[in-house]
């Protein structure tokens, strides 16, 4: 799906990403819990990265993140 803006994109390091700008996104639809989710997957060459995830769902879904294990981990509230 096409955004209504581009977005200007950075790699994690900062530098400029080769792709310049975001001008798609894939609604993905989940459950984790039983409880749903829909979040935006925005476009975009990763490199050898597969996701990345934004760091307001982090903090609104209240998951910990295992970066040994590369794990998230959902508590039971």
């Amino acid at each position: 799906m096409s955004l209504s803006k581009p977005i200007k994109v950075f790699n994690t390091d900062g530098t400029p990403n080769e792709t310049g700008i975001i001008m798609h996104y894939v609604p993905l639809h989940f459950n984790i819990r039983k409880q749903p989710y829909t979040i935006r997957f925005l476009v975009a060459n990763l490199g050898e990265e597969e996701a990345i995830l934004e760091i307001t769902w982090l903090q609104t879904t209240k998951v910990l993140v295992d970066y040994q294990s590369k794990e998230l981990i959902f508590k039971n509230e």
